[in-house]
């Protein structure tokens, strides 16, 4: 067979059997230019064999050494050691050639990897008797062949025969100094045969070491790897003295890092480095003050910075005011395994210098400022079992510190410090209650609307000044049509971010208004058309608004109205019963006949009890939306629907952990179109695409209840949005009943750490109006937290900042009533934080009386966490 059809059959063994035999003139130049020709028109189709054997025959015909370098440097299969396999390929050539070929090698290869043909190189330089190339390349390849690729610290790959063959290896005297010497050449990449190398005495240890140092510092990125490194080297006290201001250099570096923080995965190779860097205490003494300020970091790195100085103290005992530093930054922290760390290195240093028991005692008191009484009961143990040492003149200041304790740990303080145990109750705080505000009057010009119409558009959470802007653009498209169309200019150039609501609705009229070209989801549009034929796409109050800006539409287009009759005069969205006779009157006057739903929505919105003299104007109008209203005046409005649902009356074990309101149901004739009665009808369609909206309630102001109760399922299930609305619903008018308790309820354990604030703001605004059931939210509570709906540290959390507003005797009714339901079957995890809370409020307000779950698990035996906060419980309120 010839060359050419070797190389098509793949067989690359086969073209270096058969280069030695060959003839000159086949193996001539014209015989490398067909193989050329033929690479370049079958190169597409070539299988890698065929490429590999393609080469050999090439580098077997008559090519100059610079051609056939290119070739193999250029070649894709040449970066690993199967070069070697070509050289039976190049000993048919003469020894000069080979050499230039060695030498054309280590000039052209690339200083990047490892594709250096070393394999070749090496077979040429040993049957030649040509210099071995000692670029950092061929030093990498060099131990690459020897080692494989990247041998880390506990690699199960690592072969010691490997170290054997590098013994042997005649390059090894030379090439193993200079890869110690060369930056180029990753010597921790091998540092397992490395150590053995140096442990052998093939290599210099301190050389190894320097050279690991240096790698280190230049590196600059995240240590991984590089504790079980240092571990490996293990260095002695000396090696690391030779070393110590590289050393010191790394250590900075990577206390920078910490400074950063991070999670506990991102950090974890910073703190593990650190660790075995720092495992000599007499290495750490001089980074005291950087530790210090780590401990204000996140917990994981505020544990390696409390480890290291707790272990500096052992060998050299730190100043009183660096220890006093540490105990500020950590005894007020909510990790207890931090807090019981550092009253464990508190206890120890009184007990070895009792003359630093004065210092000891007044830092551990620090922990009476601590939320978690636990940790407030062993920082009074601390200074209990040093405080004879202390001296008396501590006293006083304890005393001060210690009216912070928690209530169940009074009379143990009073015993250890010699006082009386606090007494009295405190005054309930909770905040002013807030009114409702009235809104201004109609927008007066038409530059005025159009800056409400671009607020409005901008804001969706603000249902009046949405009501305010609609009511502007109908009035002012009626008196100043020409106007109006300029003003709004500026505010119809670009859409807004949303599809749906209030915001995209008030621009579509605009566009309309207009006449400019409407946007893609507009409410006229094929989009929203198809939706309002799908019952299931389309909420109820979403249809009433949806009907209500249709109507908007023709009157803007028409002129049929001079105002809005369902404007707002109050801020929850509620219409003065006397506006609204006036307004229909003056609709009278001018012979307009009021919009449907526009009225519908006055009729939900007017106040259901204005009052005998307000009826009494109403039933003098003489239109018939005069006479519906005086109906509806004298019948009290839209009648309020209980959402208590069936059974809650059953004892807690027998009640539905979700907690589930009963829906607004059928069976109320309202003298109403569809899409208005829906708002209080049966709630079949439950399609919520982003929680509960305020502007709902502005479609219901006196009908809270009812709107939570609506839609308090999915908006649960979709869990958006609810905390912002919690705020609005707290101001709204009407009962606050059971749906409405359910939301707070929910919210109270479930809402986001960054929201709580406002859910807390709801719960005191609804204290502080009177309307909020602490028995029915505490029941609710009890029932979901048994149910595992929620998390015991959540609800803990909230109702601890509610408490801590003075709003004690609150917190404690809804605690009161949520215990019979939280320890009535299997009780939760963390359960006894919330008796702890318990226990304060009732010793802050006063409280007394037995709760027979509360004494149940009091009497069991044990003395568990939540058997002994039952009985502090039940002690105080003894």
């Amino acid at each position: 067979m010839t060359l050419l059809e070797l190389v098509e059959a793949a067989d690359c063994d086969g073209v270096i059997e058969a280069l030695p035999g060959l003839p000159p003139e086949e193996r001539d130049a014209e015989c490398g230019e067909r193989l050329f020709a033929a690479r370049r028109a079958r190169s597409d189709e070539w299988t890698f064999a065929q490429e590999w054997a393609w080469l050999a025959a090439t580098l077997g015909c008559a090519i100059s050494p610079a051609e056939a370098a290119e070739q193999l440097i250029r070649f894709r299969g040449t970066a690993t050691d199967r070069s070697g396999q070509l050289s039976g390929a190049v000993d048919v050539h003469p020894v000069a050639w080979r050499i230039e070929l060695v030498a054309r090698i280590r000039d052209a290869v690339p200083d990047e990897g490892y594709s250096c043909c070393f394999r070749l190189v090496e077979h040429i330089a040993r049957g030649t008797g040509a210099p071995m190339p000692d670029r950092d390349v061929f030093l990498r390849a060099w131990l690459f062949n020897h080692f494989g690729h990247y041998r880390h610290v506990g690699s199960s790959r690592f072969d010691p025969a490997d170290v054997e063959r590098l013994r042997a290896d005649p390059l090894t005297p030379v090439f193993l100094p200079l890869a110690l010497e060369r930056p180029g050449v990753p010597v921790r990449s091998w540092l397992l045969p490395f150590v053995q190398l140096a442990e052998d005495g093939l290599l210099e240890r301190r050389a190894l070491l320097r050279r690991v140092v240096a790698e280190v510092r230049q590196d600059g990125g995240v240590p991984f790897g590089h504790a079980q490194e240092w571990e490996l080297l293990a260095p002695t006290r000396e090696e690391r003295a030779e070393l110590a201001d590289d050393l010191a250099a790394i250590v900075e570096a990577q206390l920078t890092r910490l400074h950063q923080d991070g999670t506990r995965k991102t950090t974890e190779p910073t703190r593990d480095y650190l660790r075995v860097l720092l495992a000599d205490p007499a290495d750490n003494v001089r980074y005291v003050r950087d530790h210090l300020a780590l401990l204000d970091k996140s917990l994981p790195v505020a544990a390696l910075a409390q480890e290291q100085l707790v272990e500096v103290d052992r060998v050299e005992p730190l100043e009183p005011e660096l220890v006093s530093d540490a105990s500020a930054r950590i005894l007020l922290r909510e990790e207890k395994k931090l807090v019981r760390t550092q009253l464990s290195w508190l206890d120890r240093l009184a007990k070895g210098d009792p003359a630093r028991a004065h210092r000891v005692v007044l830092d551990a008191a620090l922990a009476f400022d601590n939320r978690d009484v636990v940790l407030q009961e062993r920082a009074l143990h601390v200074i209990a079992r040093h405080l004879r040492s202390a001296g008396d003149d501590v006293l006083p200041r304890l005393r001060t510190s210690a009216a912070r304790l928690h209530a169940s740990l009074a009379p143990r303080a009073a015993e250890v410090l010699g006082s009386e145990e606090a007494g009295g109750t405190c005054v309930e705080a909770l905040p002013p209650a807030p009114r409702p505000e009235p809104v201004p009057g109609p927008i007066e010009t038409v530059v005025e609307v159009a800056q409400e119409v671009a607020v409005a558009i901008a804001d969706d959470w603000e249902p009046i000044g949405f009501e305010r802007a609609l009511d502007g653009v109908v009035r002012h498209a009626a008196l100043d049509r020409a106007g109006l169309t300029e003003a709004l200019r500026p505010v119809a150039r670009k859409e807004p971010r949303g599809l749906f609501g209030q915001g995209p609705y008030l621009f579509d009229v605009v566009r309309t208004l207009r006449g400019d070209e409407p946007r893609e989801f507009a409410l006229t549009g094929a989009i929203w058309n198809r939706y309002r034929r799908d019952e299931a796409v389309l909420s109820p109050p979403e249809s009433m608004l949806d009907a209500r800006m249709l109507e908007v539409l023709r009157i803007v287009e028409s002129g049929s109205q001079p105002f809005l009759l369902a404007t707002p005069t109050w801020s929850t969205g509620a219409l003065d019963a006397d506006v609204l006779v006036e307004r229909i009157a003056a609709f009278e006057e001018l012979g307009v006949v009021a919009a449907e739903h526009d009225f519908a929505q006055a009729l939900l919105r007017v106040d259901p009890a204005p009052g005998e003299r307000v009826v009494r104007t109403a039933e003098a109008l003489r239109s018939e939306p005069g006479r519906r209203l005086a109906r509806w005046l004298r019948g009290g409005g839209l009648p309020h629907q209980d959402s208590t649902p069936a059974g809650w009356a059953e004892p807690a074990a027998h009640r539905d952990a979700l907690c589930r309101p009963a829906h607004p149901g059928p069976g109320i004739e309202l003298p109403l179109p569809p899409a208005a009665a829906d708002l209080v009808g049966d709630a079949q369609r439950e399609r919520v695409r982003c929680g509960l909206d305020p502007f709902w309630l502005a479609q219901l102001p006196h009908h809270r209840d009812e709107v939570v109760a609506r839609d308090i399922n999915t908006a649960f299930v979709r869990g958006w949005g609810n905390e912002r609305f919690l705020p609005h619903l707290a101001a709204a008018g009407g009962p606050a009943g059971f749906a409405v308790h359910r939301l707070l309820a929910g919210e109270i354990g479930s809402c986001r750490p960054a929201l709580r604030d406002l859910v807390l703001d709801s719960f005191l605004v609804l204290a502080a109006r009177g309307q909020l059931d602490t028995g029915l939210l505490g029941e609710q509570l009890g029932a979901m937290l048994s149910g595992g709906r929620m998390k015991v540290s959540d609800v803990h959390a909230t109702l601890q900042a509610a408490a801590d507003t003075g709003a004690y005797r609150t917190t404690w009714c809804v605690l009161a009533a949520a215990l019979p339901g939280l320890l009535g079957g299997d009780i939760p995890r963390d359960s006894a934080r919330l008796l702890a809370l318990a226990t304060e409020c009732a010793a802050r307000c006063g409280a007394t009386g037995e709760i027979p779950a509360v004494a149940e698990v009091a009497a069991r035996k044990g003395s568990t966490q939540l058997v002994k906060s039952a009985r502090a419980l039940r002690d105080a309120l003894a």
